[in-house]
Parts: structure tokens; sequence; C-alpha cells
């Protein structure tokens, strides 16, 4: 003991024994303990609750007597013991402010033996007073050292926002204002505030924000009573510091904040901020704070990087790098109900399981609802009711009150997920009947978790039809019929809409004919049965359908139902579809002859056009014109009577070509297994009859990973998503057709194949015709690697809770489709946390996000018999997979679900329980015996009915097992079809944990109605000649109504060959029409139930028949349409069609309808000659090719012989040497090829050929462009000539072709005709944006005339209004669902200057007399309104927009003033030039001239440097033209438009091509402006060139197109003194040898592959071949938005049309960086218009087939930004070279 340590435990051991005896001594006193109060204290937040806090525990005896206190004056509310330690009150409503309340404890529950303490105490609910004040500093446009004071402020009750503008002040030290605005102006207790921008400097500030004592409350006398005031200091540091860090935590998400001592901007934070482990994160920020957030998990701790020299707006810079290790904050505890429902028997204790975690303490309340009480309850809180985190304070005080409060202790292992149980018979002994809300907490947490509660033994199914509902009754604890039962059928407004009483079978009827507008739709039924009772809520308790074949037509409310067929399903750009409306009431009886209207939608569902037509015997006949601008993709045509939809018929819109040849794949097989032999054919004929003998066919075969969707299992997801299956080659070969077209081929299907789910053996067959092109034709048969497929069933909704746990239900599947045994399987929750990498690529680095799945459990599942369930918990927030094996074989199935926070809970209508219903026949007659086998999940009791459009028939059976068998008598009524449903329920005991109280069935049993089938007889030859009459003879019912359709054959294969059949519509499935509702779906789960086993399964549906690749080319279809013909009292109608020069087949299709009869006849004819001649022609050709003409020539003649062949030219193009005669026997075809060489000139080449032998003749000929493979060059001279005579355009530099020289020369007096050009030029302009659409049409509205007379050729017949009223049409397919306008056709994002421009476009057209469909405008006025109020510190762009919208609002007289005076008011100095116009311009329209001139009377500024290739598409340019028009419009003696008329004429002027919208504004500025110093004086003259002259007299407008001279144009004119402006324009084509790659800001390249991806030596290809075009382009200047890239094709080369093809792209083609954006196809190029991100290549792959053999100019890709044409690029011009194919003798 001599070391002193030792000596100083040994006294401190004393000390605590010493103390321990104290205290024991202390605790084992007999003497009865006084309670002392040890606080009193009211929540300042809400003021709602009022708390008494006690010493020492309240004795059980005391908390149990009632009132325990009192509160003067009288306040609403209860008391409540949230524990033994703490008495609350519970205001109804805060407690007003400024009060003093006495609380007095009762001396009855409180007698003074047992307090020690003052009985009474004095609460103030306090005063009048600021809460909280936060001011930020935001950077300002006025200057890197000035910002704006931005911040909030925050009271204990609300304040009227006038009052406090007025009581608010914002002064500097020296006394001197700075303007204050608030952000906030509706009447609240928070508000947020900005200042105008003041200054910072290093010596520092101080300013003082004050509240005066003046300020009260809203609507009271209580004033804030002192002034409030707040130093503010501002200091110029040029040092940036981060003077805070703050990590939080959150479910989805957490975050850090920095805290910088200087504004920051996101963008340069982002730059030179790293979080370390590295992780994906989000930054913005708002003044001097940054907000990190992202998948920061909590716990777990990371290390915030950043960068020296981080700059701040004010220009501080980060002197030293920053670093700040952090740990998150681990999430809060939880608590939550284990299970899902509503219902609970009323037998038994009524037990909930409970799950905390994280929790020591948890909170339960329980409120009562009284049942008449619930509709309005329902009505109210509905929503809330089936959110399970909804609020768990107490029921709203007027529909019930709180009876149970309990606060109890629970154990909890850190994340571990803990269980309780709640017996409702001991939270509720009384047992009195009600809806019961139990509540879970957290101490503190106002969030918890709810479940509403019925204790009750009514079970309800109810069917709702056309006559009311019906109800059945029984008892949720052994099934009985319930009698007596009285029923209430409630609307939303609480009104009574029905009422009667089950009868014996439980079963009963109210009766409901229709929506009452007074009283109000149905919404609930009531049950009571004694004290007893029980609902269903109507929108929430709906039996769900999904997956059950219940679809089909539905009888609109009108009683109509329509059929629409067109002569095809597909058509191309230009063409016209011609079509037929057939309608029929609900009994198929012809109804009278009423109207009909038809409307258009484009293939993203936008209205196009509306039809009118009138029945006439329930026909009509209509015809449609499809625009060449025209969407490709499908369509819609509705057909509407009375405003319902009763029929629609879809069509498509597509390039293509038509087939000359059939092609199919047979196989005897129709499936395959690893290791099997599979067997195929390839069998080919032409259209035109013959066999396809000795032609080449090209053969795949390949396996491909396939979905595997089993009918009856729709809701189960089969495979396993994170295994892949690249398409693995199984043969690629070449062969000939034998004589009979016909190739045999077989392959072997490999062993040990381990696939994410099923396989396709696909195979792929293309027969190509000698001259080149050819038809491809695929088949698919299922391979299966696995003998079962596991599948886990989807639940209702992907978002699931965490920590609640989760029951998934599984089944395993054979090949076949039926459910099969399973072994033993393995069941593993993943949690996916998200990781982000960086990788090296070619243009530096990327950044990609890799899953990285963390197992979070595993469990084994016992064999079984194909069915069971399993259930997982998520720990936590995330993204979530489950994944079932079965280990033995690979195969998996995964599905993923997420945890991200509260929302509706999908149990509240999903419950996917089902069983089969079996018919023992497809079809039945009238008076047979329908025999229905019943299988079933698990044994209960059922309600069958059969349904119509009401309840036509219904038993109740009991099933004892799970199979029962039900004999239903079939009525003649029931054609075509109704349905059969079963609601089977089971007892509330024999729910188990995860499973279903009820399933439900449906199945149609059709009734026979053959008899109405029309027998429609077609005769017509089955071969004729070409340049014939045809003639057609049909045979049909006596006094029908028929269209006779006559359509290539090879068209009809294109769109899959469907004949219309309006017996199958209008006899087709009915849907079921009846709706199912019960709360037995709704039943919580009782512990120990059985296990109920799922069923049913069906085969794999079938694959398709056909691939379609076929070249983009203008070609005339060869097709034709009667109309509605009228049969004769015979039935025979004749009907004749001329036919052109065309060989092939062609597909007769009469549809017929009289009364309830329809029918659909076909014949095919084909159309040939006996000697065919077929040229293989390209699309186009281009100067200098050289193509070898494949001519093919069959002899179908009966002898053979000798045949000659010869050709004809004319244009600039010569024919090489004749081929000699072909000797053909019968049946016999050669090819022979004609060299043609393409000339150094464009023009128009037409091409004749004629085959003679055998005393037949052969035609055929075709007219084809010539043009350069450069495109062409145009240019623009501008002159105002005031000598007598001069030069108006110089000589063409001698780099251009002579022979391309086309130049047009305008000459007038008018000044305007200087900028003929422009005009001419935008007309012309090639593509087609919503922007490019206005800016041609815009001018027209104004100019129209001098547009027609300048540029006759760009008009049609209906001349500039009708190019006008198609921009309108075209504009309508760019509106969006929003009501903006996106910049393609299809796109679904609106751009909002655009779409401001567009409505700006579309007033000015209304004004001007063309009709605008009233919806296009309002919902452009609606989106316009949206973009009204930009936020404080919005960037110049979004108040340019918002500048727009308000502009156009006014125009269209839908002003927003209100808005006006915000943007005024809060951007009033950082105004653009052309915002401040454009707001001045809605002012002025809405007579506000005051503000108007105010806003003007700074002259507006324009930024000449601007030049914007996206956004608003901004130019000094478009800025000084936009402003011209608003003050021309508004102010047209404004000072500032003589020198805006300068600055715009003079870029006009310069002879210089702008962008489309500059081109625009720009003309219609200038000629508004000009219109008044026309000189109307005539001129005549001389034009004189190098090689011709032409004199005029007199005239206003001179013009000359197309003159051939690359000289200098001169001009003498006569009044020498007259000045005439002469606008020259040239277009011309530069010589090869001059064309060089280049890169301006825009860099392309282009490289042409083979089908296996590698690149093609010396560019040399065989006829045949597919082959790639990548296009590859990148911006070296940063962003470039709206590039267009395009890239001409060579002319032996052809499009393999990617919307006509199944394998548009080939395997090998990367999915990384791809060239996104509208794409454009055309006869000779693909146009791609997209964005460029400055971040490496974009890439474009182009599938081509090598057709024309011969060597051909490939030209040069090119790419141009169309609103900044200086960043320009180009590629090289090359050449290809196509071998042509060896003919088969």
């Amino acid at each position: 003991m001599s070391n002193p340590k030792n000596w100083i435990i040994a006294l401190l051991l004393l000390v605590i024994a010493g103390q321990a005896w104290l205290l024991l001594d202390k605790d084992s006193s007999d003497e009865p303990k006084a309670l002392s109060v040890i606080g009193v204290s009211l929540d300042s937040a809400m003021r709602t609750t009022l708390a008494v806090e006690f010493d020492q525990p309240v004795p059980d005896t005391v908390r149990a007597q009632a009132p325990p206190a009192d509160i003067e004056p009288k306040a609403e509310g209860q008391w409540v013991w949230t524990n033994p330690y703490t008495l609350k009150f519970l205001a109804q409503t805060p407690l007003p402010l400024d009060m003093q309340y006495s609380l007095t404890l009762s001396p009855e529950v409180f007698p003074d033996e047992i307090l020690n303490a003052e009985r009474t105490r004095l609460i103030r609910t306090g005063s009048f007073a600021v809460q909280e004040m936060t001011v930020n500093e935001l950077a300002s446009e006025a200057g890197p050292d000035m910002v704006e004071l931005e911040g909030r402020v925050v009271f204990n009750a609300p304040v009227d926002p006038t009052n406090l503008l007025a009581a608010m002040s914002l002064r500097e030290a020296d006394g001197a204002p700075v303007e204050l605005s608030l952000l906030t102006q509706w009447r609240t207790t928070s508000f947020g505030f900005r200042s105008a921008p003041v200054r910072k400097d290093k010596a520092g500030r101080t300013l003082t924000l004050r509240l005066a004592p003046e300020l009260t409350v809203a609507e009271k006398s209580l004033a804030l009573g002192q002034e409030f005031r707040r130093d503010i200091e501002l200091r110029l540091d040029p040092v940036l510091r981060v003077v805070g860090v703050s990590p939080k935590a959150d479910k989805d998400q957490s975050r850090i904040d920095l805290e910088f001592s200087a504004p920051v901007s996101a963008a340069a934070l982002r730059e030179l901020l790293r979080i370390e482990p590295e992780t994906r994160i989000s930054v913005s920020a708002h003044g001097k704070t940054a907000s990190l957030s992202g998948k920061l998990e909590p716990g777990s701790t990371c290390t915030v990087r950043i960068a020296k020299g981080l700059a701040a707006e004010d220009g501080a810079v980060l002197e030293a790098p920053f670093r700040q290790d952090l740990r998150m904050p681990d999430l809060p505890p939880s608590v939550d109900f284990s299970s899902a429902g509503m219902f609970l028997p009323r037998q038994g204790q009524g037990l909930l399981g409970v799950e905390y975690v994280n929790a020591d303490t948890v909170e339960l309340t329980v409120s009562r609802v009284f049942p008449n009480n619930l509709s309005t309850l329902f009505q109210d809180y509905g929503y809330s009711i089936f959110d399970s985190s909804a609020a768990r304070d107490s029921v709203p005080y007027h529909l019930g009150s709180e009876i149970h409060r309990e606060t109890f202790s629970v154990s909890s292992a850190s994340n571990k997920v803990q269980e309780r149980t709640l017996s409702m018979s001991e939270l509720i002994p009384d047992k009195r009947p009600g809806l019961y809300k139990l509540g879970l907490s957290l101490p503190g947490d106002y969030r918890g978790a709810t479940r509403w509660v019925l204790r009750t033994d009514i079970g309800l199914v109810a069917k709702e039809d056309g006559a009311g509902f019906l109800v059945w009754a029984s008892s949720i604890g052994d099934l009985r019929a319930l009698d007596g039962v009285e029923l209430t059928l409630l609307s939303f407004r609480n009104q009574v809409l029905g009422t009667t009483r089950t009868n014996a079978d439980g079963l009963a009827r109210i009766p409901y004919a229709g929506h009452d507008d007074e009283l109000g739709s149905p919404a609930m039924i009531l049950a009571r049965h004694g004290e007893d009772f029980s609902f269903i809520v109507l929108d929430r308790f709906r039996i769900d359908t999904t997956g059950l074949d219940v679809s089909g037509a539905s009888i609109s409310q009108a009683g109509l139902q329509a059929y629409i067929y067109g002569k095809r399903d597909i058509y191309r750009p230009g063409e016209t579809l011609d079509a037929a409306v057939l309608v029929r009431d609900g009994r198929i009886g012809t109804p009278p002859d009423l109207p009909v209207t038809l409307e258009q939608r484009d293939p993203e569902g936008r209205l196009l056009r509306t039809l009118n037509l009138v029945l006439d015997r329930g026909m009509a006949g209509l015809s449609l014109d499809i625009p060449d601008w025209s969407l490709t993709g499908h369509y819609l045509l509705q057909a509407l009577s009375g405003g319902q939809v009763i029929g629609s018929y879809a069509y498509q819109v597509e390039e293509f070509i038509p087939d000359r040849l059939s092609v199919e794949i047979a196989s005897p097989q129709t499936r395959g297994e690893p290791g099997q032999l599979l067997p195929f054919e390839v069998v080919s004929r032409y259209l035109f009859g013959p066999a396809a003998a000795k032609l080449a066919v090209s053969v795949k075969a390949r396996l491909l990973a396939a979905d595997f969707a089993p009918k009856g299992f729709e809701a189960y997801s089969f495979g396993d998503p994170g295994k892949s299956f690249e398409p693995l080659p199984l043969l690629a070969t070449e062969a000939r057709l034998d004589a009979d077209g016909r190739a045999a081929f077989d392959v072997s299907i490999p062993q040990d194949l381990t696939p994410p789910l099923a396989l396709w053996a696909e195979f792929t067959g293309r027969v190509r015709e000698q001259g080149g092109r050819g038809v491809t034709a695929r088949k698919r048969i299922p391979v299966h690697a696995y003998t079962i497929y596991p599948g886990i069933k989807r639940p209702g909704s992907m978002e699931l809770e965490p920590r609640k746990r989760a029951v998934f239900e599984f089944v395993t599947v054979s090949p076949e489709g039926k459910k099969s045994a399973h072994p033993e399987l393995v069941a593993t929750l993943f949690q996916d946390q998200w990781q982000t990498v960086m990788r090296r690529t070619q243009s530096g680095f990327s950044y990609e996000s890799v899953r990285n799945p963390v197992e979070i459990s595993t469990q084994r599942i016992a064999p079984g018999d194909g069915a069971g369930a399993f259930a997982v918990t998520p720990p936590d927030y995330g993204s979530y997979r489950v994944r079932l094996t079965d280990p033995a074989s690979g195969a998996a199935s995964e599905l993923e679900f997420y945890c991200g926070g509260w929302g509706y809970s999908p149990w509240a209508v999903k419950n996917p329980a089902r069983l089969e219903l079996i018919p023992d026949k497809e079809g039945y007659l009238a008076g047979e015996t329908a025999s229905i086998q019943i299988r079933s999940p698990f044994a209960g009791k059922a309600l069958i009915t059969v349904e119509g459009r009401n309840v036509e028939h219904l038993e109740i059976v009991e099933l004892n097992g799970n199979t029962g068998q039900l004999r239903i008598p079939v009525r003649e009524d029931w054609q075509p079809n109704v349905h059969l449903t079963a609601t089977l329920v089971r007892r509330a005991t024999d729910i188990t944990p995860g499973s279903a109280g009820r399933a439900f069935g449906a199945t149609a049993l059709f009734v026979d109605s053959l008899s109405n089938r029309m027998d429609l007889r077609v005769d017509a030859p089955e071969e004729v000649r070409p340049l014939t009459d045809l003639e057609i003879r049909v045979q049909a019912k006596p006094r029908s109504r028929l269209t006779v359709a006559v359509v290539d054959e090879g068209i009809m294969q294109l769109a899959g060959g469907k004949n219309p059949d309006p017996f199958a519509h209008f006899y087709a499935q009915r849907a079921l029409d009846v709706i199912s509702y019960d709360n037995f779906a709704f039943m919580f789960p009782h512990v120990g139930a059985a296990r109920p086993l799922a069923g049913g399964g069906d085969d794999l549906g079938g694959a398709s028949a056909f691939m379609r690749t076929e070249g983009i080319r203008r070609v005339k279809p060869v097709t034709f349409w009667s109309g509605v013909l009228d049969a004769d009292h015979t039935g025979i109608v004749t009907h004749r069609v001329r036919l052109p020069d065309f060989q092939g087949a062609l597909r007769i299709v009469a549809v017929g309808n009289e009364g309830k009869s329809f029918g659909t006849g076909t014949a095919m004819t084909r159309v040939r000659t006996p000697l065919v001649l077929t040229p293989t022609l390209p699309r186009f050709l281009s100067l200098g090719d050289e193509i070898e003409i494949p001519l093919t020539l069959r002899n179908d003649t009966p002898s053979g012989g000798s045949f000659r062949i010869d050709a004809s030219v004319t244009g600039p193009a010569t024919l090489g040497a004749m081929p000699g005669p072909l000797t053909l026997e019968p049946g016999q075809e050669d090819t022979v090829y004609l060299p043609l060489r393409c000339g150094t000139e464009e023009g128009k080449v037409t091409l004749s050929f004629i085959a003679t032998g055998g005393g037949e003749t052969a035609t055929a000929g075709e007219e084809l462009d010539q043009r350069s493979p450069l495109p062409v060059t145009r240019t623009m001279e501008t002159t105002a000539l005031d000598a007598a005579s001069g030069e108006i355009g110089a000589p063409v530099p001698d780099s251009f072709l002579p022979g391309s020289v086309k130049r047009t020369v305008h000459l007038s007096t008018r000044p305007l005709m200087r900028y003929s050009g422009h005009l001419e030029n935008l007309l012309g302009y090639p593509y087609g944006c919503a922007e490019q659409t206005v800016s041609k049409a815009f001018p027209l509205l104004h100019f129209g005339a001098l547009a027609r007379e300048l540029a006759p050729g760009r008009f049609n017949a209906g001349g500039p209004a009708g190019l006008v009223q198609a921009a309108i049409r075209r504009l309508q397919t760019m509106q969006t669902p929003s009501g903006g306008y996106a910049f393609w056709p299809g796109g679904s994002d609106p751009d909002p200057w655009v779409s401001a421009y567009v409505c700006h476009f579309l007033l000015e057209a209304r004004l001007a007399g063309h009709t605008i469909p009233e919806r296009m405008l309002e919902s452009a006025f609606y989106h316009l309104e949206s973009l009204a109020n930009p936020e404080p510190g919005s960037t110049p762009q979004k108040i340019e927009q918002a500048a727009y919208a308000l502009y156009v609002l006014a125009l269209g007289k839908k002003p927003n003033l209100g808005s006006q005076d915000y943007l005024r008011a809060t951007f009033d100095k950082s105004l653009s030039g052309v915002a401040r116009t454009l707001l001045a311009g809605a002012y002025l329209r809405t007579n506000n001239h005051g503000a108007g001139f105010a806003l003007l009377h700074a002259a507006p500024a324009v930024d000449d440097e601007r030049r914007e290739s996206g956004g608003n598409l901004g130019s000094g340019l478009r800025d000084r033209a936009l402003i011209a028009l608003i003050l021309l419009e508004s102010v047209p003696d404004d000072p500032l438009l003589p020198e805006l008329m300068t600055r715009i004429s003079g870029e006009l002027g310069r002879g210089e091509w702008h962008s489309t919208q500059e081109t625009s504004l720009a003309f219609m500025a200038l000629g508004k402006y000009l219109a008044a110093l026309d000189d109307g004086r005539p001129f005549a003259g001389t034009l004189a060139w190098t090689d011709g002259a032409q004199t005029f007299g007199d005239t206003m407008l001179f013009m000359r197109e197309n003159i051939p001279t690359a000289g200098a144009l001169t001009l003498e004119k006569t009044p020498a003194d007259r000045t005439v402006f002469a606008t020259v324009l040239t277009s011309t084509t530069p010589k090869t040898a001059a064309h060089a790659a280049f890169s301006r800001g825009i860099e392309v390249d282009q490289t042409l592959l083979r089908e296996d991806g590698q690149a093609l030596v010396d560019n040399g290809v065989r006829q045949g071949d597919l082959i790639v075009m990548r296009t590859r382009v990148r911006s070296t200047s940063g962003r470039i938005d709206n590039v267009v890239v395009q890239s001409l094709l060579p002319a032996g080369l052809e499009v393999e049309n990617p919307r006509l093809a199944t394998t548009e792209r080939l395997d090998w083609m990367a999915e990384e960086a791809l060239m996104e954006g509208h794409q454009d196809l055309r006869d000779d190029r693909i146009l791609v218009f997209t964005n460029l991100d400055g971040n490496g290549w974009k890439t474009r792959y182009s599938v081509l087939r090598a057709v024309t053999p011969g060597r051909f100019a490939l030209p040069p890709v090119q790419a141009e930004a169309m609103y900044h044409p200086g960043l320009r690029g180009g590629g090289a011009l090359e050449a290809i070279t196509v071998q042509r194919e060896t003919p088969v003798p």
C-alpha cells in the first residue's frame, strides 16, 4: 500500500459504498411520497399542447380518474396521460396569443396529502414576436462587388404582407434606405424578402434591418411592441473561407451543407470538389450555402475536399485546399405495424403485430370514429386513411374521440427489427362498435405509423352494374349468410341513394339509376347488423382485374360502336388515306342517319384535325391527305358521337418501297432444347407468280435472349436481369434456291447454356433478286435451357416501406407455361449501393454509375408443388432486389423495388389472388349448358355471377377443396359473349401473413353468332396484263353496301397483311363492364392459417413471321379504292380499275355490311406479261458516277429463244455498249449489266428500256435526278444602283463547276426588294422544326403577295395562305401535353422561347384571318402562364422568356398584370434590351402607358457579341429586329427606330446568310418600316450577261431566274436617275478538286464498316452486302445546341428503313454516346438534329444495302449549327465501289 495511487483507489471505494448505503436506506423508506410539479409548459410553435411534469410517477389509481385538471378561460380539448410523469392538455385549436390561462389540478384527483405543490399555475401564451431571422448574400448581376441580401423572417402569428412591407426597412450606416421587396405575398407566418443590390468593400460596412414596433398580427391589434433590429455586416474579403460544415442524414439521400464566407456558384464548386470515398452527388448553391446531396450512408464516414483556387462570386479565392472529415449521423429510430389491413374479426383477441428499430420507448394512441360519421370521414380524410404513414394524432374532434393513450418501454438492439403484439380486446375493453385509428410513434416524433381497424363479423362482396348494386353479406368468422343486414348506399355528399336488407342467402340489390348532380355519385356501401357494422368504400375496394382476360369492346355511353377501316394500313407521306366508317348500336342494329365526328391524332397523340360525317344507313366514306412533312409512325382515327369515343382505326405512315418477292421461313419444330438439331427452310416466290428459282439467299441463325411470359402469370416477373446473353451466332451462309424456290438448312443448339431467361432461335433469310434488291423474312422458335422458370409476383407498387416485412409470392413454371413442382430454392435480398467510377475514354474521362449489391439476407425454400411465398425486410430506405434461384439449374428470377418514404399503400387496391375458371368448350349455342371447372387457391365460399352489362345470373357455391364444377344454362341474349366471374372468400382465421382473404377469377363465355357472318365472294381473273382494265365482281347479300380495295401485295406484306374484318369487330369479345368490390381483401392476417397455393398457366405466344428492311424511295404505290358501293337486289357489284405498267400481285379486298351482317372477301390477281424486264436503278445519280445497271429479263412465254434489250437516255449522262441478245428457255431469267456514265452537269436523266422476243415486248423506264455529291453553294449580292448603268453581279470564281451556275435577279424601286434574297432563301430552307416552321410562315402574314411574286415556285395552288395554314397544322404536331411547343415533331419537352414565338405567330395568324384551333391556343396560354414568374435570381434567359410570354399573353388578351408587375419590380435593373421592350409592349398592350414608357425610357441595350445556338436563340440582329417590331407595333414614332433600322438594314445588306429567326424578324421589321418609302414609279432597262441579255419595259418589279452564266451581270436602266435595288442570287456547285475537309468549331468523321463492324477495305463492297455507315460529330468549341448533321448517301446504296425493320441495329453497335435527336430520312440523305455537349464524339449508325454495282461518289458528311452559321464542319469527298454479283444461268 506504499503506492499513493492505491490509497486513492481505496478511498474512492469507501465513498462509493457509503453513497450506495444512503440510497438504499432512502429507497427502503415506508413514508408516502408527495407529488411535486416540476414544470408547466406550452409548446411555443403550435400553442396546442399544455404539459404538466411531475417529479415522480403518478400512481395508476390517480391517473385513472377524470378530469385531472381544469383550465380557465375554457378551451376546447382533452386531457391525456402520455406517461406516468406527464399530463397533457390537447387543445382542438391553437390558443390565441397574448392570453393568460390558469391551470388548476383537481382536488378530487390530487388531494392535498399527495400533492406537495401549488395547485394552480398561470400560463401566458406569449407575445407577438419574431421567432427567426436569417439573411444570406446572393451574387448580383449589378457587378462582382455587388450583392443582394435575401432572407426569411418567421413570426409566431400570421402577418399581412402589406403591413410587413410598410414596417420593414433596410438602411445604410448613414441612414440611406435600401429598397426591399417581399418574395412571399400572402398572409402567413413566414416571409421571404430580398434587397436591391448593395456594394461590398474591403473596409466593411454595416446595414441595419428593422421591424417597426407598430407591426401587428393580421386582423388583430396585437402589436410587436418593440423594435426588432438585425445588423448585417458586409465586407469584401479577398480570401474565401469555409466557415461551417453540417451533415444531415435522410431517408432517401443525405446532405452536407457547406457555409462559405461569400456567395459561391455550384458550377465552380463542382469542378474542384471531391468526396471520399467517391460518391455520386449533386451540388447546388444558394448564396453562401452550398449543398452536397447524394447516397451518403448514415453512420458512415467521408471526407470533403475542395481544391484551392475556388473563386467566389465576388472574386474571393480559396487560398489553401480544404479538407473536412465527417461522420454522417445515424438514422432516427422508427416504429411500424407488422401487417397491412383494415378489418379484424370480432372473435378472439384481435392481435396486431408491431415492429420497431433503434427505439426504447413507443407511444400508442387509439381513437374511435362512430358509424354515422364514416361517410364524412372517408370523403374529407379518405386519402390519409389509406396512407399507413399518415399523421398518428387523434381523429377530428367532430368525428370521434381519443379513447386510449399509452407509452411502453421496449428493448432494441441497434438496427435490429423487434416485434411486439397489441391486443385490440385489451385496448378497447368496452367493445363499442367503431372504426379505430391506431397510431404508433416514438416520443417527440409527429410522424409514426397508423392503421385503421374495424372489428366486425360482416364480410361484403358487391357488384355494380347498369341497374345498381348487388351485395352479398356473409360472416367473416364462418362464411354463413347474414340475413337482415341493413344496406345503405351513400353518395360522396353523405346523401342516401338507396337502402335495402339482405335475404336469407345474404343477397340484396340496391337500385341505382345513375348520377344525380345534386345528391352526388355513389361513394360507400354501409352495412349494419345489430350493433355490428361494416362498409365498402367504392373507390378503394374495387377488385383489380389486371392479368385477367376481361378486355374487349365496350359500348360507349352513347350506346354506339364504330368500326373504321382503310384500303390498307400503311401509307407514305404525300399519299391519301381512303377509309370507311361503320356504326352500329349496342345490339348491333343500324342507327338512324346521325352525325359522327372523326378526330385524327398523330404518333404523339396530338389532335391534327376534326372531320364531321353524316351516316347513310350506318356507313360513311372519307378521304384524308397525308402531307409530305408528316411524322412517321402510328396514327389514330377516332370516331365520336355525343363526345364519346365509339371506335378507332390505327394506321402507319412510313417510308417504304414495295416488295417484289414473298419470302417465308418454315420449320417442323415448335421449340428447341440444348443439344437438339433444328431444321428450317427458306421458301420464296415472285409476287407475280413464279418460284424465285436460283436466286441467291443469305441465311443467318443465332440464339437471342427472349422473354418468358406464360399466359395466366402476367403478374409475375421471370428471369435474371443481372445476367446477360450476347447473341450467339449459329449459322451464317449463302446458298441458292432450287428450281422450286426453296433451300433447306439446319443448326445445332449448344449444350450448357445459362441465359437469363428463355431463348429464341432466330432464323433470318434474305432472298436477293439478280438486280441486287432483296426481301428479308424471319422466324423465331423458342429454346428452353431450363426445365422450370421461377417467377416472383410483382407487388401493386414497387415502392415499399422500410423496416417492414414484405411478402413475395412465387411460382415455378414449365417451358409449356404450366405450374410445375420445384426443388429447393434460394431467396436472397440485396440492397443496391451505387458508386461512381471514373474511366479513361478517347476524349478524356467519363463517369459511370456502378451498382454495388450488398447481400442483406438469404433463405432456403423447401421443395414444393410450384407455388409459395417468402418474406424479406428491407432495413432502410434505398433500392433493393429480391432474387429467387434454382441452384441446380441456375434458373433465377429477380425483382427490383425501393423504399422511399411515405405514400399510398399498395395493399389498399391491389390484392392479386386469382382463381381459374375453365369452360369445357370454346363457345356455346343458345340452350346448351356450360360446364365450368373452378380451380381455387384455397377453400371457401364463392359468389358466381354471369355478367353482361348487368348481372344476368348468380349462384353461391361452397368449395371444400381447391376444385369445383359449375353447370350454367346458356341464353341467346348473351351474344356475342358474357363474362363468368367468381369471388371466393375465406374465413378470417384462415388468412395467414402474406396471403389473401379473397380470390377472384373471370372468363368469357362465347355464344355462337356465325349466322350473321356475310358470305361474300370476290371473282377476279387470276392473271392479267399491265395497262389493261381489271374487272372485279363481288357477290354479297342483296342491298348490302360494300367497299373494294385493290392493293399491291408488296405493300400489304410490309404491314403484316391483315384484312379488314367488321364481323370480328362487332361480334368480338365484349369487355367486363360490371365492377366488383369486396372488403375481404382488407382483412388483417391471422397467425396459424394454412398457406394457399397459386396455380394456372399456358403456353408461349407465337413468334412474328416477317421482318422488312426496305430502301427509302419515292415510288407511286399501286393501290385503288372504290368508295362506298351499293349492291343491287341480287347482291352483285361490279368494279373496274385501270392497271398501270406494273408486275406483281394485287390483293383485292371487298368488305360488305347490311344490318347485323358483315363479311370480308378476298382474291389475288397476278399482273404480269410473259416477258418481264426489271431494271434495278439507283434512287438518284451523282456527277461522275459510273454505274452498271442490272437488267433482269424473265421469259415466261411458251417457247425459248433469243431476246434483245435496247435502251436510250436523255439528259447529262451517256450509255455504254448494249449487251448482246439473251437466250432464255421458258421459265428462265438472266441479268445483264448496262454501263451508264454520269456527266458533269446537274439535271434530269431519263432512261428507257425495251426487250423484245418470242412475239412479246416488255418496257420499263424511269426519270432520275442527277446531282453533285457536294452541296450547292448559295450566295447573295445586293446593290442600290443610282447611276444609269453598272455591275450588279460579280463573276463566279473558277472553283465552281461552270455548268452548275444558276443566277436569279430581282430588280425593283422598292427598298425592301434589296433584301428579297433573304425571303426567298427563307422560303426554301430545307428543315422544319417549330422555330423554322414559324419563321418561314411569319413574313407571309404581311408580305404574302410579295413572296408569291419573288418565289412563285415555292407555293402550290393554295398560295401563301395555304403555306401558312400548312404551317399551323405542322405546329400542331409539335405541341406537347403541357401546351408548350417542342423543337421537333414528337418531342415531349417544350422549349420556352419557341413556345412564346409559336404562340406569337398563331395570334398574328388569327388576326390575319387564319383559323386556329381554340384548344391549340388555350393550352399554349396555360403553358405561357407557367413561364411568367421566374424565381428571383433567375438567369437572363428565363427573364427574357417570361417577358416574351407576358407580351404574347397581352397580345392574346389574356394579360397577367400581377406577373408583369412582379417581373418589373424584381428584375427592372437587370432586364436585357429585348426583355425590357417585350415587357414594355405587354404594358402598352394593356393600356398601362406609364409603366411601358418608363421601361422604354432606358434605351434597350443590345449585345452585339450575343450568339446563342440554343436557349433563346438570341443574337444582336435577332434582338434588334424583335425590339423594332414591338416598337413599330406599339410606338411607331419612337426615336430609337431610325438607328435600329439602319443597323438591321446594314446587317441584311452585307450579302451574308443568317439564321431563320434572324431573317424572318429582320425582314418583317424592315418591311413594315420601309413600306412608306416605296417609290411607286416604274422603270425599264436591259439586263446583260456574257452570252445574252434581256430588255424589259416599264415595270415595278423585274425578275429573271436561272441565268446560266458565270460572268458578270450588268444593268442599264431608264430613267437614269431612278434608284433601282438589285438582288442577285447565285447557286452553284463546287468542283470536287476544290473540296477539302474542314472544321470550324465542329468536327465530323464518317466511316463505312462491314456487317461485322470492321472497316471496309478500299471502300469496296459486293452487290447485296449489308454495310454500316458510322457518323461521328463533336464540338471543339464547347456546348453547341441545334446542330444539323447531314449524311448524303452514295447513289448505289440504299437505307434499310429502321421503322420497318425489326433488327435495324446490329449486335456489335455500341450504345455509348449515341447521337440523339430528331431524325429525318430523305431519299438521298439522313439528317439528324442534335445538341453537342462538348464532351467527345457522338455517334450514329445507319444500316445501308449495296444495291447497284458501279463506282459512286461518297459525299462528305457535314454538320452546322443552325443558329450559329459560323460553326461548321465537313468531311472529305471519297468514293465507293460496288462489285456486281455474277448471275446464275
